[in-house]
């Protein structure tokens, strides 16, 4: 299908912590947070037609309750980001659930005093001197490592964690 949207015929608005989403003050019956890369954050479709704010119209419909909608993904991030992001947000928002949209894989490394995203296929990257990162059993237990952590601040939170990915090559033995 060709795409249906001109390039200004998408409004992007943002919260003030600068995410695609509702306030971070807004109160409600229910907290969700959403999780992961340009596909969540809606990047080329109005904010009505994203899967994470269906998801939450969707909860509104079934529950009948005030659903806080809090969307922290971001385009060109990966696992690495994703629990950062719940990390630091997590005792500000207190979310009952957390759904995420797991990337496929990319590594953050802390360069020159801020994160830096290596792209396994990117030309001239770091992962490219350093072969041992891209060798499957270390991209196993990166994300074995990034869900065990999400385990553990879930457990902390008391939150529910909802979770797919689109990356069925990196994920295959992740239960």
């Amino acid at each position: 299908q060709p795409n249906p949207y001109t390039e200004t015929s998408i409004v992007y608005q943002y919260n003030e912590q600068g995410f695609r989403s509702d306030s971070f003050a807004a109160s409600s019956d229910m907290r969700c947070v959403f999780l992961g890369c340009s596909i969540s954050e809606g990047i080329g479709l109005p904010l009505a037609e994203t899967w994470c704010y269906q998801t939450v119209e969707r909860i509104r419909q079934l529950t009948g309750q005030t659903v806080a909608y809090w969307n922290l993904s971001m385009a060109g991030c990966g696992v690495d980001s994703l629990l950062r992001q719940y990390y630091h947000w997590a005792d500000t928002l207190k979310p009952h659930y957390v759904f995420a949209l797991f990337p496929g894989y990319r590594r953050e490394f802390y360069i020159d005093d801020s994160w830096q995203i290596a792209y396994p296929m990117s030309p001239n990257n770091i992962l490219q001197h350093n072969p041992i990162l891209l060798d499957k059993t270390t991209i196993q237990y990166e994300l074995e490592k990034n869900l065990a952590m999400f385990d553990l601040l879930l457990a902390k939170y008391e939150t529910q964690l909802i979770w797919d990915t689109w990356d069925d090559v990196v994920f295959p033995n992740v239960s």
